[in-house]
């Protein structure tokens, strides 16, 4: 399958899984739910592309920090 990897950061180091309320990925423009993306260690973070979905779609890495604060990004073009 395929996999997204994202680096995901909070301009702390070290980073835990616990500094995290959420980390999804995410299709806009599809009724897809967001799929949780799992810590793999210090920044970075990955979830498996589903299957049935084309590897086309556009997607984004949503995260919400432990304070709260959230930001969205997309691959660059």
């Amino acid at each position: 399958p395929a996999r997204l990897h994202a680096r995901i950061h909070d301009l702390k180091s070290p980073s835990l899984a616990t500094d995290w309320q959420r980390v999804v990925v995410e299709w806009p423009g599809t009724t897809r739910a967001a799929l949780a993306m799992r810590w793999m260690g210090e920044y970075l973070w990955t979830a498996d592309w589903p299957a049935d979905l084309d590897r086309a779609a556009s997607w984004r890495v949503c995260a919400t920090d432990a304070a709260g604060n959230a930001a969205c990004a997309s691959p660059a073009p």
